[in-house]
């Protein structure tokens, strides 16, 4: 890169410096690095923690960065402790939202030509409940088989791992 766009796009980034974009705090321009096959310009942010990170600053602007990943730490931690046996207690309490992909709109629900199959999964295993006329009836099959494979084991999860179960709760 040329040293008069060089300096264009540092000079351009210090209007930056000292401004709050989530949890960080851009401190200063670093300068310009290659990144990802282009040059890009690089600054210090200090996050609301403590830690200092070096970022693109286009990165920083668009929202992709909004600290340097300690609350990505603390939730990996929290998702260790809700695996299971293969189970994640997260996904089968009831409140994981359904995928933007799905046609049906209904968790462990898929259509098939003209039928609706429901089907759930547990323990990294699919278990198919059968073919059904209507959608109704499907999300039927699928509330008993909830009710009756997710119950059991949320309760055993309770008994057996309280304190884990009490944070799950608050979260």
């Amino acid at each position: 890169m040329q040293n008069g766009k060089r300096e264009y796009y540092i000079k351009k980034a210090e209007k930056y410096v000292d401004q709050k974009k989530g949890e960080l705090t851009i401190k200063r321009v670093i300068g310009m690095k290659e990144y990802n096959g282009a040059y890009q310009t690089f600054v210090k942010c200090e996050c609301s923690c403590g830690k200092s990170i070096e970022i693109p600053l286009t990165q920083v602007l668009a929202g992709q960065w909004n600290s340097c990943g300690h609350n990505r730490i603390k939730n990996l931690d929290k998702s260790r402790q809700a695996h299971i046996g293969g189970t994640y207690v997260y996904a089968i309490d009831g409140r994981k939202k359904v995928q933007k992909n799905s046609s049906t709109g209904c968790t462990g629900i898929s259509k098939r030509g003209k039928k609706y199959r429901s089907y759930i999964t547990f323990r990294r295993k699919q278990y198919h409940l059968g073919y059904f006329d209507s959608i109704d009836d499907a999300m039927e099959a699928r509330k008993v088989a909830e009710k009756e494979v997710y119950g059991s084991f949320l309760e055993w999860y309770s008994q057996n791992y309280p304190d884990e179960w009490g944070k799950i709760k608050k979260s």
